[in-house]
């Protein structure tokens, strides 16, 4: 288990869908991205035809882009491994192993990464989840060999946060977002946590990370509780429970541990549970499965990483957006997964393919014009705070805002 702790002819071609279907050996084993419903761990976890991420048809429209960068925060990654081959963050600014801090910013040598357990530049894995981690994101795809991660093309920047005894203390995570908020990243995975909550150092670094519209996302928790893990329970993060191969909440994960944790501040839910990965004691072999809310926060986190390679000014707030409105609601256990948000299965599981062809913006535009045409002084406004689309209309000399419900809001603080 991943951690408990912590024209005719054009618009024929252009509607139709052609799924992409990488040529990984062990891809038929990755039901999270394709379920026909045959996928079984030990005879035990039945599969239901559907219960995906729609990711055949996902990649179809986009399969990732090298400029977007995934801040890994685990323990670390298996560097020489062939699926992370070309898709390492490179600092740039750094001169390799000459002993200085060429970018003066407080870490020397730092050209992969940085180590905050050992507080050196090798934040080589010694325990194995963040290679898992990193695999599910980003193992290279269409290459011949092992599995195919949700983003074909994004760069890993490495921050390794456990030290030799797997302490994670959360002022040591603290550092490392903000190393990651330093140098760039757009996305930072969090499959770590605890019930503490999180302190000083460690909440400033993730708002100030949400603030420079860095993407965060995070796991509930392995226990079957109704509460949160933090810093899953953080505003500013996308918090994310796990499911199984039939859609229903992850109880107990495939090593018998509890299950998935639930409550008030959970968002979305992800495949979790049966996931195979790269094992570092057996890198080449693709014989390992794991459970729990690490791998499906990292699900969640390779299809943000798709949709900021769609558009990169998406903020967080328009990419929660997005998930929320597009998540397959009421697919699990009818007796939690009610209509609409729930606090066992958010808003519902994410679905890659809804996601990348949802309209943001669509019900904005049809009352734009349903306003206009009634001759009213009406104008489409971009909330520079949150990227919102709000629709002005003007009587009389003032101005009354309306959100995509058509719901008249209050825009002054959206709109400074």
């Amino acid at each position: 288990m991943l951690g408990a702790e912590y024209v005719l002819l054009f618009f024929i071609l252009s509607h139709t869908v052609f799924a992409i279907k990488p040529n990984d050996p062990y891809f038929y084993k990755q039901w999270a991205c394709y379920n026909d419903g045959t996928f079984k761990f030990n005879n035990e976890l039945i599969a239901t035809s559907g219960a995906d991420m729609g990711m055949l048809k996902t990649w179809d429209i986009k399969q990732g882009d090298s400029a977007i960068i995934v801040a890994i925060l685990d323990s670390g990654l298996k560097f020489d491994h062939p699926e992370f081959a070309n898709r390492i963050w490179k600092n740039i600014k750094e001169i390799p192993a000459n002993g200085k801090d060429d970018d003066n910013n407080g870490f020397i040598d730092n050209t992969i990464g940085w180590d905050f357990g050992d507080n050196d530049n090798n934040p080589a894995d010694e325990i194995g989840h963040g290679t898992a981690i990193a695999g599910i994101v980003a193992a290279n795809a269409n290459n011949g060999i092992g599995v195919a991660g949700i983003d074909w093309y994004c760069k890993l920047m490495v921050c390794k946060v456990t030290d030799s005894i797997g302490a994670i203390p959360s002022s040591r995570v603290a550092k490392a977002i903000q190393y990651a908020t330093l140098n760039g990243a757009n996305v930072i995975v969090m499959a770590l946590g605890n019930y503490q909550k999180s302190g000083i150092a460690e909440s400033s670094a993730v708002s100030e990370a949400y603030k420079k519209n860095i993407v965060i996302v995070a796991g509930s928790g392995n226990d079957n509780k109704d509460s949160i893990f933090y810093p899953a329970a953080l505003e500013e993060s996308i918090c994310v429970g796990s499911t199984d191969p039939n859609d229903k909440r992850s109880i107990p994960f495939i090593d018998g541990e509890a299950g998935s944790n639930y409550g008030p501040e959970l968002d979305i839910v992800a495949p979790g549970n049966g996931i195979i990965i790269i094992d570092i004691n057996t890198p080449n072999e693709y014989k390992s499965f794991v459970g729990g809310t690490s791998s499906a926060t990292t699900q969640v986190a390779g299809v943000v990483s798709l949709l900021l390679a769609q558009d990169k000014t998406r903020t967080p707030e328009r990419i929660k957006n997005i998930l929320y409105k597009t998540a397959d609601d009421q697919i699990g256990d009818p007796s939690e997964d009610t209509q609409g948000w729930d606090k066992y299965y958010g808003w519902g599981r994410v679905n890659a393919h809804k996601a990348l062809t949802y309209q943001e913006n669509h019900v904005v535009n049809n009352f734009y014009t349903v306003r206009k045409n009634s001759l009213q002084k009406t104008m489409l406004v971009v909330a520079p705070k949150t990227g919102l689309a709000l629709v002005s209309v003007r009587k009389n000399g003032v101005a009354n805002y309306y959100n995509v419900y058509g719901q008249k809001v209050n825009a002054s603080a959206l709109l400074k």
